[in-house]
């Protein structure tokens, strides 16, 4: 009965090591990494995020982030990122973004549909007074896609900070994660028989 339990116990260990924690990317106090290069490669456990700018180098402060200077400005500068597993990505810090779209920012992905947002306060899911935008919907970015960041007009300029996202387990792993699950069941049954 003992070596039951522990096998069960097993199986139970392996079950949330397939499942995906919120993670968080911050792009401020990262000037050994960012400042002027024009594209970026950076690895975080299985993960490899990708970050390329248009319109100028990367500056990255202890509390700001932008292209050139400490701003991504105008819709020249652009910041575009990609990741190596799929992401749903849940949360979105800014700074500086204005009251509507002459000074907000503007997002958009590669994705099928493709999103295109201008964020401002009274978007919603955006939060104008610590500018977080919060999808109702995670933005799912697959391999191979992206999504960048400019301004939403010429005469707008704002920081990126960070973003927190899931990585969505490769289906191997989902699939193995869905047969320690039926495994449970089948010894969960027998033990309780």
């Amino acid at each position: 009965m003992q070596n039951k339990i522990n096998l069960l116990l097993l199986i139970l260990s392996l079950v949330p090591a397939l499942v995906s924690a919120q993670q968080t990317y911050s792009f401020l106090d990262k000037g050994s990494i960012y400042d002027n290069k024009t594209s970026v490669q950076e690895t975080i456990g299985a993960l490899m995020i990708t970050a390329t700018s248009s319109g100028g180098v990367f500056n990255s402060n202890k509390s700001n982030f932008g292209i050139v200077d400490t701003t991504i400005n105008g819709t020249a500068e652009i910041v575009t990122l990609s990741f190596s597993q799929t992401v749903e990505i849940t949360l979105i810090d800014f700074s500086g973004i204005g009251s509507d779209v002459a000074d907000g920012a503007k997002i958009s992905t590669t994705t099928t549909p493709a999103l295109s947002l201008d964020l401002h306060t009274g978007v919603p899911g955006f939060n104008g007074n610590n500018d977080i935008y919060t999808p109702a919907t995670p933005i799912r970015l697959e391999p191979g896609e992206s999504i960048t960041f400019t301004g939403s007009s010429d005469s707008s300029g704002f920081e990126l900070h960070r973003i927190e996202y899931n990585v969505i387990p490769e289906m191997s792993a989902q699939s193995l994660g869905t047969g320690a699950a039926a495994l449970t069941l089948v010894i969960l049954s027998r033990l309780l028989q």
